[in-house]
């Protein structure tokens, strides 16, 4: 052996210089090759030369960077594409007229309310009744873009929940155009550092509607590990629920983040053992959901990943629903807002 030399092992025992292996290697031709040892190699006539890296090693290195980028292009490229559109469900029409009155639901994801969220909401939209969540507000100045409103929300309750810092409180609201005749917090079971509430209002609609509704807002059970602190929290809610009479109709709304971590994205379906466990739940205690298990729409999505989840629902008990539907801002919340439509 010449000195500069060093043996490679390959199909046909072809001898190669180190300095044209190093070539070879920066080149990253796709001939497999295995480096003789994968420890200190003797060459014969007593030379003693370190092998060179792993060369399929490296290759594999390298594509696997490579599919993990084409990943990340493809799901930026289609997130645009994939997001859901608006949509909208109407029930079989009931034998009589009988009136109706329209709630909706609304996670703007931890941003202050602007006369943006206002316009999004719409002017003259025949919301009766607006539950918010996650909306960041400084406690002395609750909702004041609201005021703005055409017609205007003439009550309104709103909860500082958690400090968010600079004087910023993540917050919980209940809009209704009419009275509030009374309010109520109803602590829920947390494990974490948030707290976690449902807003109870019972309200006197202009259009002659007395009930009672409530806003709540839940943790997600994240891959099903650890506490299910989502789970804990529906049966918190239900205790309370537990003990409202059946004087007044009573709706249930809000992010109950029930579409889990399951999710299968690419083919826009998600798994719904979690929301059928709270189907169950509530239903023990006479309340019936809005979405049926055959038309439950989309209402979460978080771009670039193209993760499509159903995490806003409402529930009701001594009402008929009319229709339902959703109503997308991405620019203003990764959470569509839905629109439900009741009789009595």
């Amino acid at each position: 052996m010449q000195d500069g030399q060093i043996v490679l092992r390959q199909r046909g025992h072809i001898r190669m210089t180190w300095k044209s292996a190093r070539r070879w290697q920066n080149s990253q031709l796709t001939r497999r090759m295995v480096i003789a040892g994968s420890r200190l190699s003797e060459i014969p006539g007593g030379i003693v030369q370190p092998p060179l890296p792993a060369i399929n090693g490296e290759l594999h290195r390298r594509n696997a960077c490579l599919i993990l980028l084409l990943v990340l292009l493809v799901a930026v490229v289609t997130s645009g594409c994939l997001a859901p559109r608006d949509r909208s469900h109407r029930f079989p029409s009931p034998t009589e007229e009988t009136a109706t009155f329209t709630v909706a639901t609304w996670n703007i994801a931890e941003k202050p309310f602007s006369p943006k969220h206002l316009e999004a909401i719409g002017q003259d939209n025949g919301i009766d009744i607006l539950l918010l969540q996650e909306i960041m507000i400084r406690a002395e100045e609750p909702l004041q873009a609201v005021e703005k409103a055409h017609p205007p929300f003439d009550a309104k309750v709103v909860v500082p929940v958690n400090p968010a810092g600079d004087g910023m409180y993540e917050s919980q609201a209940i809009l209704v155009r009419g009275r509030i005749d009374e309010h109520h917090i109803l602590p829920l079971d947390h494990v974490g550092e948030k707290q976690r509430v449902a807003l109870l209002a019972k309200v006197d609609l202009h259009s002659g509607e007395r009930l009672v509704v409530i806003n709540t807002d839940h943790e997600i059970s994240f891959f099903g590990l650890g506490p299910n602190d989502r789970q804990h929290q529906v049966n918190s809610l239900v205790g309370h629920l537990a003990t409202l009479d059946h004087s007044l109709p009573i709706i249930v709304g809000g992010d109950f983040n029930s579409g889990g971590a399951w999710t299968r994205p690419f083919w826009g379906m998600t798994y719904t053992r979690e929301i059928d466990d709270i189907d169950k739940t509530l239903g023990a205690v006479d309340f019936k959901p809005l979405f049926q298990p055959s038309h439950r729409p989309l209402t979460f999505f978080q771009p670039p990943w193209p993760v499509w989840r159903t995490l806003d629902l409402f529930y009701f008990r001594d009402l008929e629903p009319v229709a339902w539907e959703t109503r997308w801002h991405p620019h203003l919340s990764d959470h569509a807002m839905v629109v439900a439509t009741f009789g009595e």
